[in-house]
């Protein structure tokens, strides 16, 4: 898929947010992160890793890991209406998910073929950056807490509702597979006498295990 094919499903996921105040917002947020931010300038969301060296650390790998994630909160969203009953909000799941990374672009910057910290990405989180912009802009205090829960127990603060829950679940499947894989082709690579690159995508990881699999 390409990054504006990427880009597009973003876009599609905010259309789906059905409070109208808060898809503006959301788009709004989305649509500024081109600006500086105390005078530090950002990578574009095409540009960015989701992560240095733990998960989706690539050109465009925030874009595929916020798809995704999504995918999976509205998955996780349907499990716990169908089978356990329970209600879910749908527009705070689709939106924390959206926004939960979203300021990793200022806190990256590339250096040659890879990432590294930003100085402001030295000094303050991603989570302080944005949720200090939610706040400022005036975003529901749920939706709020669910981007700031989204690490769980290893975050400034663990998820108290069903969509906060979701959204630190949603991040940490899609984290943690991108990250196995990924490790997973590497030492499939080295195994096989092969020098792995310093970064492999979710999907090259996929195709590599396939292929060294399948060749023994």
């Amino acid at each position: 898929m390409s990054t504006n094919d990427l880009m597009e499903q973003v876009y599609r996921y905010i259309e789906k947010i059905s409070d109208r105040s808060i898809r503006r917002r959301v788009r709004r947020i989305v649509e500024s992160i081109s600006r500086n931010f105390y005078g530090y300038h950002p990578l574009t969301l095409s540009d960015s890793p989701a992560g240095e060296k733990i998960h989706h650390e690539y050109a465009r790998g925030l874009l595929e890991h916020t798809i995704a994630s999504i995918e999976i909160g509205l998955a996780l969203s349907d499990l716990i209406e169908k089978h356990y009953r329970g209600r879910v909000d749908r527009d705070i799941v689709i939106s924390a998910l959206i926004l939960h990374d979203l300021y990793k672009v200022y806190c990256y910057e590339k250096r040659g073929e890879s990432f590294r910290r930003s100085d402001l990405g030295l000094f303050l989180d991603h989570h302080t950056l944005i949720v200090s912009e939610l706040i400022r802009r005036g975003f529901p205090i749920k939706l709020v807490h669910a981007v700031l829960a989204a690490h769980g127990k290893y975050g400034p603060s663990t998820p108290k509702t069903i969509e906060a829950l979701i959204v630190h679940l949603a991040d940490y499947i899609d984290s943690t597979l991108a990250s196995e894989l990924t490790r997973g082709a590497q030492l499939a690579m080295e195994r096989s006498g092969i020098k792995p690159p310093e970064t492999i995508t979710v999907t090259d990881a996929l195709r590599i295990l396939e292929e060294l699999g399948r060749s023994g």
